[in-house]
């Protein structure tokens, strides 16, 4: 049994957003690898190029999907002291 549910939360027209995921899905694995938490689903992305496709498996309403998504870059905050 799980004991950690990664949430996700689209942010509006970002990668997830646009392939549909919701604010309330539960992401159970990234390329089937599964994962639990942030950190992993960060390194299973690491080697990924902009606007390669990953697969998502989520869980919504009591059912499992899979969404692929096209990872976009990073979006850049304003306060972003790097920027």
């Amino acid at each position: 049994m799980r004991e950690i549910l990664l949430r996700i939360m689209p942010t509006a027209d970002q990668p997830a957003d646009r392939a549909g995921v919701l604010s309330q899905d539960v992401i159970l694995a990234v390329d089937d690898i599964a994962v639990d938490r942030v950190g992993e689903v960060l390194r299973v992305i690491k080697g990924t190029e902009v606007g390669n496709e990953v697969t998502l498996t989520i869980f919504r309403s009591g059912e499992t999907f899979v969404v692929p998504v096209k990872l976009g870059k990073k979006p850049i905050a304003q306060d972003d002291p790097e920027e």
